[in-house]
């Protein structure tokens, strides 16, 4: 899979035209872009997640495209790709395990600099992204002392919806900074479910169903280290709890001032 360099090429091909230097990875916070100005970034996300009876364990390479609307209020695309795990928490023949699916959503970024606090900015991001995701998983039970395997194949539309406010401080070249983060899942599901004994394969039917988790709270902490020539990387952990938890890191240069 090479989503990797296309992302960063797809990167290295906006440098020209930048003007200015901000971060604007996904779900990552900073200072806002500006009015009129243009900005791309590139990051990578690795996901483990409690989502009902299983474990979400997800590999997300996003590109996002962002344009200052204000000077205080950035709109933004994504778009990229995701790789989804999902482990269930008993014993099963095989958990489900997608390859990289494409992903696109949307955002808006807003931070405002505190006047008597120099640079140190307050911010908030909220964010929608969605895939579909198709795989399969084989689970075994027992009937009357008779071995069965059944064999499930899965489709799942993806949305997820996450929002966050808190505190940027900058030190020399870096920013570092905390905040609060709200999120939530809306899943949609459909399922094949058939059933294996011997040499035969039958066919048990076909189902759907939705997931709606709780609002999951946590907090993050990130840093941002500002480069040579208008670039800056960044690494950002949001927690949930031990469990539950997301680790991203990216880079990005801002684009032209207006088109």
């Amino acid at each position: 899979m090479n989503i990797r360099k296309y992302l960063i090429a797809a990167l290295l091909i906006s440098a020209p035209f930048s003007s200015e230097l901000f971060s604007q990875l996904s779900g990552n916070p900073t200072w806002s872009s500006g009015k009129g100005i243009w900005s791309m970034s590139a990051g990578g996300a690795y996901i483990n997640q409690q989502v009902g009876s299983e474990i979400e364990i997800s590999r997300r390479y996003i590109l996002k495209s962002s344009w200052g609307i204000t000077p205080w209020l950035d709109f933004y695309l994504m778009g990229g790709a995701v790789q989804l795990e999902l482990q269930s928490q008993k014993d099963m023949v095989s958990d489900f395990r997608d390859k990289f699916r494409f992903a696109c959503g949307f955002g808006f970024h807003m931070a405002h600099r505190l006047g008597s606090l120099g640079s140190v900015s307050l911010y908030s991001d909220i964010q929608a992204l969605r895939f579909v995701s198709q795989g399969s998983f084989i689970d075994d039970f027992e009937i009357e002392g008779q071995m069965f395997l059944n064999h499930y194949k899965m489709k799942y539309d993806w949305r997820e919806f996450r929002g966050q406010a808190g505190i940027v401080v900058p030190y020399g070249s870096f920013r570092f900074y905390v905040a609060g983060a709200v999120w939530y899942l809306w899943r949609l599901e459909k399922k094949r479910e058939y059933r294996e004994y011997g040499s035969e394969m039958s066919f048990l039917g076909e189902y759907e169903g939705e997931y709606l988790s709780d609002v999951w709270t946590g907090g993050i902490a990130g840093i941002e280290l500002v480069l040579p020539k208008r670039y800056a990387i960044t690494l950002e952990c949001l927690f949930f709890n031990m469990n539950n938890y997301h680790i991203m890191i990216g880079i990005c240069q801002t684009g032209r001032l207006g088109w």
